[in-house]
């Protein structure tokens, strides 16, 4: 509330949105992450199902164009790493806290 005058609606729902884009074009969280990833191929996927999320192993190596082997060793490693999961045949991102911590 701004000089006792209600916020409007609609500049309110944009301040939401805008602070919405730029939590997921700047995660910090994410970031962190990446950081402590090994190889390119880790990165890549692991950004890859963040934006694109949830995606099947065929969906990752497509929308990537990456080999089988490049993203099977990435998707395994993530796995293993807790920071994705399978639910069926589909991948997904762990919730993240802005600490980088899944």
């Amino acid at each position: 509330m701004m000089d006792g005058r209600d916020e409007d609606p609609l500049e309110e729902f944009f301040t939401t949105l805008i602070w919405e884009v730029r939590r997921r074009l700047h995660p910090r969280g994410v970031i962190n992450i990446m950081r402590r990833l090994r190889s390119p191929s880790e990165k890549l996927v692991y950004l890859y199902l963040y934006f694109m999320q949830p995606q099947t192993f065929s969906g990752v190596r497509k929308g990537l164009n990456l080999g089988k082997a490049t993203v099977a060793r990435a998707l395994k490693s993530l796995i293993k790493k807790g920071l994705i999961y399978v639910d069926g045949n589909l991948y997904w991102i762990k919730n993240i806290r802005d600490d980088g911590i899944a």
